[in-house]
């Protein structure tokens, strides 16, 4: 799964040069997709990036976290496989068309839900006492199949409520649960294992918190009530920066490879403080002020999604 992160990274940072080089005429003239590009862009990075490092970590750490059997080869390789033929087949697809997109979409979909099934079985099989965190990832890894069922309709029927929901589900439905989720599990074990003198505590009120404002956003994004995210933007940058405060970002930084994590985790709060600012300017212009642009999205994907993605 790694791997194929590794190589979908690459893939996916030659097709934005590509596109960034074409667009602004550095070299040629832009491509004609099959579909428009900030549709790709929201695909490769949410559905096509991501997922294959998700499930990579978490075959991995799901057993180890309920004492759990190992998952065999037979389920994580046609995963992989299918993973595999789905991106490729998606690359293939911006040169041919939308029966390839469609095909590919559908080959990324097949390996999502052998996955999944894998990550179940383990799941249901293990007798552990506290299966809280995986609970909530699995269901927010059920979200992002879903949100991925619905670009699927998008490329079949040209409608765009369906991609709106596939960009905002994938956001705020699965991205953000599964690395708050992971972030709340595993940041202060790690603190706690480098620093053994430091007290790490696990808050749950301030998971849930998270969790709750980050489906409440996608819910006012998919109404068009933008100019109402701060409702629940504020509790989440809140929730975000004290736990950011309480597992010792500063003493993290001593150690390189643990402050990147403690920093990765602190852009969710600074990206979520600026989506709650932006959006009570937009309150109070009645929608008429759109201060930050994209920056806050950028600060949460780039600046906390890929930076824990890469500690």
């Amino acid at each position: 799964m790694f791997l194929g992160g590794a190589l979908q990274s690459i893939a996916v940072m030659l097709w934005l040069l590509v596109e960034m080089a074409t667009r602004y005429g550095v070299a040629g003239r832009p491509v004609d997709w099959p579909v428009a590009s900030s549709a790709v862009h929201s695909y490769l990075m949410i559905y096509g990036l991501f997922p294959f490092f998700i499930f990579g970590f978490l075959m991995t750490t799901f057993p180890r976290w309920m004492n759990g059997k190992e998952i065999p080869a037979r389920r994580y390789v046609p995963a992989f496989v299918l993973l595999m033929l789905g991106a490729a087949g998606f690359y293939a697809g911006l040169l041919t068309g939308r029966i390839v997109l469609l095909a590919a979409v559908f080959a990324t979909l097949a390996g999502w839900g052998v996955a999944l099934y894998a990550l179940l079985r383990v799941l249901l099989d293990a007798q552990h006492p506290d299966k809280r965190h995986p609970q909530i990832i699995f269901i927010a890894l059920s979200m992002g199949w879903c949100s991925l069922v619905a670009y699927l309709v998008w490329l079949g029927s040209d409608n765009m409520a369906w991609l709106r929901f596939a960009i905002q589900g994938g956001l705020w439905f699965f991205l953000l649960p599964v690395f708050a989720s992971v972030a709340h599990r595993m940041i202060p074990f790690f603190t706690s294992t480098a620093l053994p003198q430091h007290l790490v505590t696990r808050p749950l009120w301030a998971w849930w918190t998270m969790l709750a404002a980050s489906v409440m956003h996608g819910l006012l994004q998919l109404a068009d009530a933008a100019a109402w995210l701060w409702l629940c933007d504020a509790p989440l940058a809140a929730a975000a920066l004290y736990l950011t405060y309480v597992w010792g970002l500063r003493r993290s930084l001593s150690i390189p490879m643990l402050g990147v994590l403690h920093i990765g985790f602190a852009w969710l709060g600074i990206a979520m403080l600026l989506f709650a600012v932006q959006s009570f300017a937009s309150f109070l212009s009645h929608g008429q002020m759109f201060i930050w642009g994209l920056a806050p999205l950028h600060a949460l994907t780039i600046g906390c999604f890929a930076t824990l993605l890469i500690g």
